[in-house]
């Protein structure tokens, strides 16, 4: 799916750029996750449980967001031997959907935990995405450091917006296992960038150093 400008003549000028692009690069395979992918084999959407949890959870009307996706489930597929639970801290729930969807046996022997900003998420999404909300709770500092597994295998975390949600995070790190895997949802996108270098701080005052990936995620393997 590509979302052109309304104006017909910034149309006209954006699908003539892309017709550039595909007579360089070959087939666009992917215009989603804030990148253009060409001539790229994407096999994991074919993948036919991948397919099914997709239209099953996401909106396909929404901007595309498989490749990231493809992200959640190398990371859980690649944290099976790490002890500890899944965690997942802001950001949509519905992505959390897609992977109880897509990998039910990943997930079905860990501890599991979403905490969620409810007024971020509105009641509507919340009464039509196929959750359990048992599943769920607020994102409270308290209540977090309350709920979530003492030991953290995969930790998944909304680009916090306010420091307060920082501090979340940095009491969750001290549960981080070595090896276990910590996927920032839009760590490069521009809306991150007032607290992107608190965030990366936060990170390297432990160790730790986050590589910004082309779906702009933020990929860090615990140590």
């Amino acid at each position: 799916m590509l979302l052109l400008p309304a104006d017909p003549q910034k149309a006209a000028k954006a699908l003539g750029a892309i017709n550039v692009l595909r007579r360089s690069f070959g087939t666009l395979v992917h215009d989603g996750d804030g990148f253009l992918a060409f001539s790229r084999n994407a096999s994991f959407t074919r993948d036919p449980r991948f397919a099914a949890a997709v239209k099953r959870v996401l909106d396909p009307n929404a901007p595309d967001r498989r490749w990231a996706l493809h992200i959640l489930t190398w990371a859980l597929e690649s944290t099976r031997s790490v002890p500890g639970g899944v965690v997942f801290v802001g950001g949509d729930p519905r992505e959390f959907a897609f992977l109880l969807a897509a990998e039910p046996e990943s997930l079905a022997a860990r501890p599991i935990r979403v905490f969620l900003d409810r007024e971020e998420f509105g009641a509507d999404d919340t009464q039509t995405t196929p959750i359990d909300w048992r599943t769920f709770s607020t994102l409270d500092r308290d209540r977090v450091l309350q709920e979530a597994p003492r030991q953290i295998a995969m930790l998944v975390a909304g680009a916090p917006k306010a420091r307060s949600e920082l501090s979340v995070l940095e009491a969750l790190f001290d549960r981080l296992e070595p090896g276990a895997l910590l996927i920032i949802q839009d760590f490069g996108a521009a809306q991150f960038t007032k607290r992107h270098v608190d965030f990366v701080n936060a990170l390297r005052g432990r160790g730790v150093v986050a590589m910004e990936i082309a779906t702009t995620q933020g990929l860090a393997i615990w140590r």
